[in-house]
């Protein structure tokens, strides 16, 4: 983990404390290496500070490099698919600024401070789970991935209405909020960049959702499996580079599409399991790993040590996330080791293809905008149990309205906009801010949450999503045998789309009738009734009831 700080026309009294403040980070973030803070002060314009994790524990990354022209820096883990740089050394990055946006894969943010001209430029990841924030204070602009450090430099201490009730009602504060008043994240796909002259910053989004919108809608081919399957493998192989890395093994289906590329593209990984003793999880990943002959390790949650540690585990969660993460996380910071003598690989199930939100009722009625509007907004905000305030559901109530018809108005279908909102928000700050958690001990790569997956999740009918149609090609595509084993809860959903989708259109005009048919033994005894002269009778065949079409 690379922290850091950067600011534009911030005075230089400001840009002392922010150092000041950076090296007092160890007290947040323990396992970052004092040693290793730097920073590049100027009078005005552009000014950066940084701290990582010790010079060996990192390797083979470089995190930043200086020269003549510029500091460039990253945090996070960039890839490039197609190998053409290491992405993981900021001297290539510097060197091919230029193509990056276009160029590169992962979870990071990148930033190049230029001497002469003074410039300071940020790029942030397609879809932005790597957390960046901003803020803008007496004209200074200030830039960081550490929300506490940028919160004590800019001395935001007011709660943000908006990004307190969206935090209570959904669980994350979404769109750009925190829950500090006038520190808000920066958008994924963002290119921004701060020249001499400009009192704001010039705001370029290379990626955005509306790039997925107007796409022709129609099932993944064979074809198209493949080439997915191989963008997603070129993304895995990339993270090798930094170490061997670690694949979880569940009884879902993220982590299974997660084995198949490994088995499919020969990626060598140590695979875990985490959970209580007895879970399903666990049993479903010894059967995997023992039919694979993966090697495998099951790590075991206690209940009883979550329970001792719990004070000082919530305290290290929430100061080291501002208190924007779920406390259910809090497992995974008891005994945190305070020292990392290196920082590990491993790769996350996290994706943004999943219909969490489905409702049956949306597939079997012909809605129309404004319906599906209401019950979109009224799904989420949720005042649980009356315990939110009627003010906080409005609010989060204008928030998801605002959300909806911005991407009708993109050229989304209206039916789309709870699976946008599953990626562009749960996905994208929920589980950004879990991510963040994690980068203490280990980069993660996510590959279910890149532009080709997103691409070909939102290039799917609806009811393609709805059955988990990426899923299910991709698995039975790489890893036919792993395919066919059992999940922890219900099997893989039929995938015959279109003939539920000409059921749904006909049921409703089909009505049961009794046939009556002439009977071979002549007349008066054609009452319909089943024997041994029906079957004989080619011509006609025998049936007590019957479903026709009524017109």
């Amino acid at each position: 983990m690379h922290v850091f700080i950067t600011g534009w026309n911030a005075a230089a009294d400001a840009q002392a404390t922010a150092v000041d403040e950076l090296r007092r980070i160890t007290g947040i973030y323990p396992q970052l290496d004092p040693t290793t803070a730097w920073h590049h002060r100027t009078d005005a314009g552009p000014f950066a500070a940084g701290i990582h994790h010790g010079n060996d524990a990192i390797k083979p990354r470089r995190y930043r490099v200086a020269n003549g022209q510029a500091v460039t820096f990253y945090d996070g883990v960039p890839i490039d698919p197609s190998g053409g740089l290491a992405a993981h050394d900021a001297t290539a990055l510097d060197a091919h600024w230029d193509q990056l946006a276009e160029t590169l894969e992962g979870h990071y943010v990148a930033v190049r401070v230029g001497h002469d001209p003074a410039s300071l430029d940020l790029i942030t990841d397609p879809l932005g789970l790597q957390q960046v924030y901003w803020s803008n204070k007496d004209g200074a602009w200030w830039v960081s991935n550490s929300l506490p450090l940028l919160r004590t430099v800019v001395d935001a201490t007011a709660i943000d209405p908006l990004g307190a009730s969206l935090f209570l009602t959904l669980g994350w504060a979404g769109g750009d909020r925190t829950l500090r008043e006038g520190v808000h994240a920066i958008m994924g796909g963002q290119w921004w960049r701060w020249q001499q002259g400009r009192a704001e910053p010039r705001q370029i989004s290379y990626f955005s959702p509306s790039d997925l919108a107007g796409r022709r809608k129609k099932p993944l081919t064979t074809r198209g499996t493949r080439l997915l399957a191989n963008a997603l493998g070129d993304q895995c192989r990339r993270l090798t580079t930094l170490g061997r890395p670690r694949c979880p093994i569940t009884g879902g289906r993220d982590s299974r599409v997660l084995a198949s590329l490994m088995m499919h593209h020969g990626i060598e990984a140590d695979y875990f399991t985490w959970g209580t003793q007895g879970s399903a999880d666990i049993r479903i990943g010894q059967a995997i790993a023992a039919r694979f002959g993966l090697p495998h390790k099951v790590s075991y949650s206690h209940h009883d040590t979550v329970v001792e540690h719990w004070d000082e585990s919530v305290e290290r969660l929430l100061r080291q996330n501002d208190g924007m993460v779920s406390l259910h996380h809090v497992s995974h910071v008891v005994n945190q080791s305070a020292t990392i003598d290196r920082l590990g690989v491993m790769f996350s199930g996290v994706e943004v293809a999943r219909n969490i939100y489905r409702n049956r009722q949306l597939l079997d009625s012909n809605l129309d905008t404004a319906e599906l509007r209401r019950i979109f907004v009224t799904t989420h905000a949720n005042d649980r149990d009356r315990l939110i305030d009627r003010d906080a559901i409005d609010r989060v109530g204008a928030f998801l309205t605002r959300f909806f018809d911005e991407r009708v108005a993109e050229g989304f279908e209206p039916i789309e906009v709870s699976d946008l909102f599953f990626a562009f928000e749960r996905t994208r700050r929920w589980a950004g801010a879990n991510y963040g958690k994690s980068q203490l001990t280990h980069d993660s790569l996510a590959p279910l949450c890149s532009r080709p997956f997103l691409v070909a999740a939102f290039g799917l009918p609806y009811e393609y999503r709805w059955n988990e149609h990426l899923h299910y090609r991709l698995i039975r595509w790489m890893a036919p045998q792993l395919h066919a084993m059992p999940f922890d809860k219900d099997p893989w959903p039929d995938q015959r789309v279109r003939l539920a989708r000409w059921k749904r259109h006909w049921q409703p005009r089909l009505r049961r009738v009794r046939i009556r048919y002439p009977s071979v033994l002549g007349p008066g005894n054609d009452q319909p009734r089943p024997g041994k002269d029906d079957q004989r009778m080619g011509n006609w065949m025998y049936s007590e009831r019957c479903e026709i079409m009524e017109h």
